[in-house]
C-alpha cells in the first residue's frame, strides 16, 4: 500500500482495503468468500475499537461494493453494533459518527440519572418511558423514531438456531423438546402493546429532566453533608 495513501486513510479503511485487495492470495478470487470476510472485517474494525474517519462510510458504501455484503439490516445493523461495542457497551464513537454523517442523522442520546453522559439509541435499544419498556423498531426520519412495548407472554419459549427461530411446543419424557419453526417478526408484531413515535424534542426534554434531577440530588447531598458538619461542631 502506498505510504502517503496509508496516512490519509483511517485504521478501519486500511483493514478493509487490505482484505479487499488481498483476499484469496494463493487460492484465487472468490466473490462469495470476499463478501463474507468483508462483513467480518467491518465487524472486527468496529468491535476492536479501530478509528473511523468521518467520511469512511461513504468510502465503504461506494468503494467496496457494500450492498453485496452488508447483510440484513444494512447500515442500521452496523450502527447498532457500533453503539453497543466496547467496554461497558459504550460504543465505538468514531464508527457511530461516521455512519451518522453518511445517513445524515444526528444521534439520539438518552441520559439517565445513573448515566448522565447518555447512550446512543439504535434499532433494538430498550429504555424505560412513561411506565413501560420500549424497544426501538425503526427510525421514522432524522428527528423521530418508532418504539414499541410488548405484551408479556411467559408461556412461550423461543430460541434461535442456525439462522432460524423456533418455539418450544412441549417436552418429551426423555427431556428433548418438541419445537416448531416460527416467524419471530410476525410473533413480535402480534405481541405489540403500544407503538409510539418518539421525537428528538421529547428526548431532549427527558434529558433536561434527568439533568435537573441530578442537580437536585447533588444539592440535597451537599446540604446533608453541611448539616452533618454543623451537627459535629455542636
Amino acid at each position: 500500500m502506498n505510504e502517503n495513501k496509508k496516512k490519509e486513510e483511517s485504521p478501519a479503511i486500511q483493514l478493509l482495503t487490505m482484505v479487499w485487495e488481498n483476499e484469496g492470495y494463493g487460492w484465487g478470487r472468490s466473490w462469495a468468500r470476499l463478501n463474507s470476510i468483508m462483513r467480518d472485517a467491518l465487524l472486527l474494525a468496529i468491535d476492536s475499537g479501530l478509528c473511523f474517519f468521518p467520511d469512511d462510510f461513504k468510502t465503504i458504501v461506494n468503494g467496496f461494493s457494500f450492498s453485496f455484503w452488508c447483510g440484513e439490516g444494512g447500515l442500521e445493523h452496523y450502527y447498532k453494533i457500533a453503539c453497543n461495542s466496547g467496554p461497558g457497551d459504550r460504543g465505538n464513537t468514531s464508527a457511530c459518527q461516521a455512519i451518522e454523517k453518511h445517513i445524515d442523522r444526528p444521534p439520539f442520546i438518552l441520559k439517565r440519572v445513573d448515566d448522565q453522559k447518555g447512550r446512543r439509541l439504535a434499532i433494538g435499544s430498550q429504555f424505560w418511558w412513561d411506565n413501560r419498556w420500549l424497544t426501538i423498531t425503526s427510525f421514522k426520519d432524522k428527528d423521530s423514531f418508532i418504539a414499541c412495548s410488548y405484551k408479556e407472554n411467559s408461556k412461550d419459549l423461543y430460541f434461535y438456531l442456525n439462522g432460524n427461530n423456533y418455539r418450544v411446543d412441549d417436552f418429551n419424557e426423555n427431556g428433548t423438546m418438541k419445537v416448531s419453526r416460527v416467524d419471530r417478526e410476525a410473533i413480535n408484531r402480534a405481541r405489540i402493546d403500544k407503538r409510539l413515535v418518539i421525537t428528538r424534542a421529547q428526548i431532549e426534554e427527558r434529558n433536561k429532566s434527568v439533568m435537573a434531577e441530578l442537580k437536585k440530588r447533588k444539592e440535597e447531598a451537599k446540604k446533608k453533608k453541611e448539616e452533618e458538619v454543623e451537627k459535629e461542631k455542636e
